[in-house]
């Protein structure tokens, strides 16, 4: 009798996961696996992509949730935020958001977000709210539903959400 388990054929993409980098992946994989992603997390693929690959720590490439598909997961899992307290901190030259969210059943998670500014440009200011405010919203949601998606300040430099210089 034998007692081997059977052999399980791994396929390109199952590959590129376990070793947390999509780079070797063809341009076609690389479409299938954000796509199944987001079908995986049961979040649509609209005008704005829900997943991306973004080029993470040491170049590796890795999935990134943007904000559209952390919102959409949250409506789908039944997660919502119930707080953000903004702190404007002048003399540090920095805001720093606190995010509440609860899931359906009770469950609540806490995270930040925070971003420098230049306070001799006003709109350097305003933008760093924005920046703050999207990432602990996103963090905390991320967070409280366990999702594998990880945040990435590489990601939100991708996505245009970048400290000012």
């Amino acid at each position: 009798m034998n007692d081997a388990a059977p052999a399980v054929a791994l396929s390109p993409i199952d590959v590129a996961l376990m070793r947390g980098d999509v780079r070797e992946l063809a341009p076609a994989d690389r479409m299938r696996l954000v796509r199944q992603l987001a079908t995986d997390a049961a979040i649509a693929w609209g005008a704005s992509p829900p997943v991306i690959l973004v080029t993470g720590e040491g170049g590796r490439l890795v999935p990134y949730i943007t904000k559209a598909g952390a919102d959409q997961l949250a409506a789908v899992r039944g997660a919502s935020i119930t707080g953000l307290d903004v702190v404007d901190a002048a003399r540090k030259r920095l805001v720093e958001v606190t995010a509440y969210a609860k899931t359906a059943d009770g469950r609540t998670n806490v995270d930040v977000g925070s971003c420098e500014y230049d306070p001799k440009e006003p709109k350097s200011r305003v933008r760093a709210r924005h920046i703050a405010t999207t990432r602990a919203r996103r963090r905390v949601l991320l967070g409280l539903l366990g999702t594998g998606f990880a945040w990435s300040e590489a990601g939100d430099h991708e996505l245009g959400l970048e400290d000012p210089e």
